[in-house]
């Protein structure tokens, strides 16, 4: 018998025991961590094949995983350093907390992690918890850097090595590299990893630091003046990243249980509209 083929599929009897004996436990229910589970919805999906297929490099990370499903990818692994830069830097503004007490805390949410994916996450806890502090303290270094005047004190200069990746004027390649990648749609982790880390680092600011990282403004703001006949559309800034926006934004509308697609028909009258203006 072939030794590729009996690993392949030991490795499959493994997944479906770890899978059937997640489901038994989720369905037992009876417990806090499984109310709490339940709470959580699916937040973070798989690209429709369709989609993918119409153009990878639009969905899939070429520069930095972030999250579980593209953690694997050996050529996104020199960007794993930075992550360990900015674990250090966040570990250092809560002095009071050792790495392993992050990872304490982060085990306790594991129900709340596996409940956040679409997709079965072959993990193990302590894996999974180390990941989402990682990838977490990445975006929050990210994001952090980008503070408004509002919060001018708190705003955090980039130094170091990491400073390669993030830069407060935009003009680097990395920076834009790393933009695109993190607005995928598989490359995400829960948004309540990313406020936990707030809490912790910035105390009772974290809401106001919370705050300054959100957009302000959607697409519910379209409105249509009847007597004036004047149509009011949200500002939008195109740059060499908005293609990858769209197309994941469409892609996550696409995976959601919405029946309106409005993203896909506001892309679809801008479409019209700049066409009639070519």
């Amino acid at each position: 018998m072939d030794s590729h083929q009996t690993i392949d599929e030991a490795q499959w009897i493994i997944s479906i025991r770890k899978t059937l004996t997640q489901e038994l436990e989720d369905d037992d229910g009876g417990g806090d961590d499984d109310n709490i589970s339940r709470a959580v919805r699916v937040s973070i999906y798989a690209v429709p094949k369709p989609l993918m297929a119409t153009k990878p490099e639009a969905y899939i990370p070429q520069q930095v995983s972030i999250g579980p499903y593209h953690q694997h990818q050996l050529e996104l692994y020199e960007m794993e350093r930075y992550k360990l830069y900015a674990a250090r830097r966040v570990q250092k503004q809560v002095p009071n907390l050792s790495f392993e007490g992050f990872i304490e805390r982060f085990i306790k949410l594991n129900r709340m992690f596996r409940a956040s994916y679409h997709r079965y996450l072959d993990s193990s806890d302590e894996t999974l918890a180390w990941l989402m502090f990682l990838d977490g303290s990445f975006l929050l270094e990210y994001l952090q850097a980008f503070a408004t005047n509002v919060l001018k004190d708190l705003a955090r200069v980039p130094t170091g090595k990491i400073s390669h990746v993030i830069d407060q004027t935009g003009k680097k390649s990395t920076h834009n590299a790393v933009l695109r990648d993190i607005v995928m749609l598989e490359n995400q982790i829960p948004l309540f990893v990313l406020k936990e880390l707030i809490e912790l680092v910035y105390n009772e600011r974290s809401n106001e630091v919370f705050a300054t990282m959100l957009s302000v403004g959607d697409l519910s703001s379209i409105a249509f003046d009847h007597d004036s006949a004047t149509l009011y559309l949200p500002r939008i800034t195109l740059n060499e990243n908005s293609e990858v926006i769209l197309k994941n934004l469409v892609a996550f509308e696409a995976t959601t249980t919405s029946e309106a697609f409005v993203l896909t028909r506001y892309i679809e009258l801008m479409n019209g509209i700049l066409a009639k203006k070519m």
